[in-house]
């Protein structure tokens, strides 16, 4: 309600404005408003994506709102200043001309301005409900994402629809906006609706995930069970995002894995994906037609992060939120999209971000359910997509020896931090470190250990999925960063498990004479030798020790920087549950 009271304001009062103005002015105004808003919505998404690969993790949050809205407002305000010294004088008419006619167009400029406004709340990560209550997606009773009451005055809806009607027409360009993004209206609410009630990243950056492959089922010839999988019987009931119902008949299943890296993890150390998060675009394949906007039905996944047993997750409830298994640094996810007979996919939406997908040809075709569920079982599905990353090269066999590698979450070196002065880090109510960054002197941690007990920080937080490694690169190390094994290796320090999976450094812990550094952030894990500390045997005193987060029951059995391994252990590291 008070959303639409808002938009009502900013409407209403923008047409009271300029009727009390008359109504050659309030044209102009209106024009400009149209123009404004055309180039607004032209340099909407590549200002959005400069904005999300160059600013911090608040501006990626707020990228698309920003990208429309100020691009809007900057471009209003110069062409309507330039336009009053251009055209000082108004043009004097009738009475009720100017009225009737400065209200008209005023309502015009108005209900622009509002949806503008709007639109661009709307992409912002603001919750699920963005405003008191105010959330135009809702789940049926099977879990379909469906329209529900919008705005009592529909701003949003009315501006996306004007705004993509003239890009097929008299604003026409070779990508208009109604074919790339159906539904415009509708993207914010969805990228919205979230984990924790929208609070969950909702914006993806560009290098967060890659495109593996796609594939199909019952592309060439209709089945009746297309809605069912071997995991469950029943048949998923299916609906679009206008509740209209989905027929099995009438659809093939489309499916792209992707493989999401670390970046697109939360602070947890998960990836969260809700069906209103992934958007796929579908284009009549013969002739012309509307471009439509479809959710993905399922999800197919790792079951465990120490297996590599596959599961069949359905978006089929409501506020179902498919999360990666395990910690390792990539998690390959297949999202299925149930897509009309006679439409072909154009473009895949990963939390805003745009995959063109219109010449992917599929790596494979499954005539019905079963056989993809065959390569379900077999583990083969997510293999067949893409070839592994291959470990180059074969480091020196090393003993586990714990002055080296610490299968602990307690801090090592004599350190314990002080609850009371501990600056950029974040701890739970154990005292245990989940994230952060700061900078100690020696001598300022010296004086925490006579603080009291309750006060001192002295581990790592682990969790009952994982665990904390620590391993010391220092120059005196086999491991080490400066040694000869890791000399000219390019990229992410990681551990490697028995199972292939890579598990990045969520931080690290340097110490030398004078400073204490420690990070530790499992959303942000490492990702170059350019983030750590310089490490050389030249100078011994520099001691940096990474810090690991390690699925619980996985061997880990390699240390690695890149592709090139740097060591492999005589024994592999069985991951326990920690205290």
């Amino acid at each position: 309600m008070i959303l639409s009271l808002i938009a009502l304001g900013i409407a209403g009062g923008i047409a009271y404005i300029w009727s009390a103005r008359g109504f050659f002015s309030a044209l102009m105004h209106m024009v400009v408003v149209i123009f404004a808003g055309a180039a607004a919505f032209a340099v909407w998404e590549p200002v959005a994506y400069m904005l999300i690969e160059k600013g911090d993790q608040w501006i990626v949050d707020l990228s698309w709102g920003i990208a429309l809205a100020v691009p809007f407002t900057v471009i209003l305000t110069s062409v309507r200043l330039g336009l009053d010294k251009a055209v000082p004088k108004n043009v004097a008419a009738d009475q009720v001309v100017d009225m009737v006619g400065g209200g008209l167009c005023g309502a015009v400029s108005g209900t622009i301005t509002a949806g503008i406004v709007i639109l661009s709340l709307s992409s912002m990560k603001l919750g699920t409900d963005m405003i008191v209550g105010f959330s135009p997606m809702s789940y049926d009773a099977t879990g379909n994402l469906v329209r529900r009451n919008g705005l009592l005055y529909p701003v949003d809806r009315l501006t996306a629809g004007f705004y993509s009607f003239l890009s097929n027409g008299t604003l026409s360009t070779p990508t208009p906006l109604a074919r790339w993004r159906p539904g415009l209206q509708d993207e914010g609410a969805l990228l919205r609706t979230s984990f924790e009630n929208g609070t969950a990243k909702s914006i993806a950056r560009p290098g967060d995930f890659k495109l593996l492959g796609r594939y199909t089922v019952a592309r060439a010839k209709p089945v009746a069970n297309l809605f069912k999988d071997d995991q469950q019987a029943r048949e998923q009931q299916i609906r679009t995002i206008d509740n209209e119902a989905v027929t099995p008949n009438g659809s093939y299943l489309d499916a792209y894995v992707l493989n999401f890296n670390s970046g697109a993890r939360e602070a947890g150390g998960f990836i969260s994906i809700g069906a209103g998060q992934v958007r796929l675009v579908c284009v009549p394949e013969e002739g012309s037609g509307p471009s439509i906007g479809l959710q993905p039905i399922a999800v197919i996944s790792r079951a465990a992060g120490d297996s590599l047993d596959l599961g069949r997750w359905r978006y089929d409830a409501r506020e179902v939120y498919i999360a990666s298994a395990g910690g390792a640094a990539d998690s390959r996810m297949a999202f299925e999209f149930a897509v009309p007979r006679g439409h072909v996919p154009l473009a895949l939406y990963v939390k805003s971000v745009r995959v063109n997908v219109g010449d992917v040809k599929p790596f494979a075709e499954f005539a019905a359910p079963e056989d993809r569920d065959f390569d379900v079982r077999s583990k083969d599905l997510l293999v067949k997509a893409a070839a592994s990353e291959t470990i180059q090269g074969s480091g020196a066999t090393v003993t586990v020896n714990e002055s080296f590698v610490r299968v602990t979450n307690g801090i090592g070196g004599n350190l314990i931090f002080n609850a009371g002065d501990k600056r950029g880090i974040e701890i739970n109510d154990k005292n245990r470190i989940i994230g952060g960054e700061a900078k100690f002197t020696v001598a300022e941690l010296a004086k925490a250990s006579g603080i009291d007990r309750a006060l001192q920080i002295r581990s790592f937080a682990s969790s009952y999925t994982n665990s904390i490694i620590q391993v010391d690169v220092s120059g005196n190390s086999p491991f080490s960063l400066a040694g000869d094994a890791a000399a000219g290796a390019e990229g992410a320090p990681a551990l490697i498990d028995a199972l292939g999976q890579r598990y990045p450094a969520v931080g690290f812990l340097f110490k030398n004479k004078q400073i204490v550094h420690l990070r530790m952030r499992v959303d942000a894990p490492i990702t170059s030798l350019s983030e750590l500390p310089t490490i050389s045997r030249s100078a011994p005193d520099n001691n940096l020790v990474l810090i690991f987060r390690p699925d619980l029951n996985v061997e880990i059995v390699s240390f690695v920087i890149g592709n090139k391994e740097v060591a492999k252990f005589d024994t592999p590291i069985k991951v326990g549950q920690q205290k």
